[in-house]
């Protein structure tokens, strides 16, 4: 009981500071690089355009320039690109 207290605690003090982006097929994102190795490293990589929904997220993306690089990513990986207005 204690546990599962503790876990909602800490849940709802996750989620109170967590945005939920939405993403639909066709937005472009970039994908943070997940094996940076020094401090100058590139961050993210991209763009990347979505395909697929897997689940609310996961999704497919697939690289602008290598249209045959294809990814499996999870919402916590990508980033949104807006368009200059």
């Amino acid at each position: 009981q204690n546990i599962t207290a503790s876990q909602e605690r800490s849940k709802q003090r996750y989620d109170t500071n967590r945005s939920n982006p939405s993403y639909n097929t066709g937005d472009l994102v970039l994908v943070r690089v997940l094996n940076m190795r020094h401090k100058f490293d590139i961050r993210y990589e991209g763009p990347f355009k979505i395909i697929k929904q897997l689940t609310p997220k996961t999704f497919i993306v697939q690289h602008i320039r290598k249209p045959t690089l294809h990814r499996q990513v999870t919402t916590d990986v990508l980033l949104p690109i807006f368009q200059r207005i």
